[in-house]
């Protein structure tokens, strides 16, 4: 029996799979703002390009755009790295939306005390460390993850211990006490 080709097929492919709710999400609606039953075949820039103006139009910014395109990325590629499945020669062109240094947010208080009360009743406790440092540092999970030995240096004057974070989000280093 030969697979559909339809991009929504692949939707329903990834999320079988294990794909995140939230990009689930984001691929039924591109399906839905794509033509009915289009082939994964025939999605091409100009169709990136489609999504991209509807969004912005109805007030969405370049942050949500670029998490619609992952999602789209995220089924082309899929196909594309099944050609006997679904037989895509070729790859659309996405544009990615250049987005601004994120918002500046800190946990609160009682934010971080809910969430270790949730981690120690789920008995999440080997993760509650991990989760500390993030929130102490305010590194990002991977920046964290990419952290060597190196990396982390006190001050030789002031004496602060302090973390050298190479490896950012937005391509900038800095460093945190």
């Amino acid at each position: 029996e030969e697979k559909s080709k339809r991009l929504a097929d692949v939707a329903e492919e990834l999320k079988k799979i294990g794909w995140n709710l939230s990009q689930a999400k984001l691929a039924r609606i591109i399906c839905e703002m794509l033509p009915k039953d289009i082939l994964v075949t025939e999605v091409t820039t100009g169709h990136a390009d489609a999504i991209r103006n509807h969004l912005i139009k109805y007030g969405r910014t370049v942050a949500t755009v670029n998490r619609y395109y992952s999602a789209l990325s995220k089924m082309l590629k899929y196909a594309f790295q099944r050609p006997k499945e679904y037989d895509m020669q070729t790859m659309p062109h996405i544009n990615w939306e250049k987005e601004r240094n994120g918002r500046v947010r800190w946990v609160s208080g009682k934010e971080e005390k809910k969430i270790i009360k949730i981690m120690t009743e789920r008995n999440k406790v080997s993760f509650l460390n991990f989760f500390l440092f993030l929130i102490d540092t305010g590194l990002r999970k991977g920046e964290a993850l990419k952290l060597q030995k190196k990396d982390v240096q006190i001050d030789a004057i002031s004496k602060i211990w302090y973390v050298i974070v190479n490896e950012t989000k937005n391509d900038t280093n800095r460093s945190v006490p």
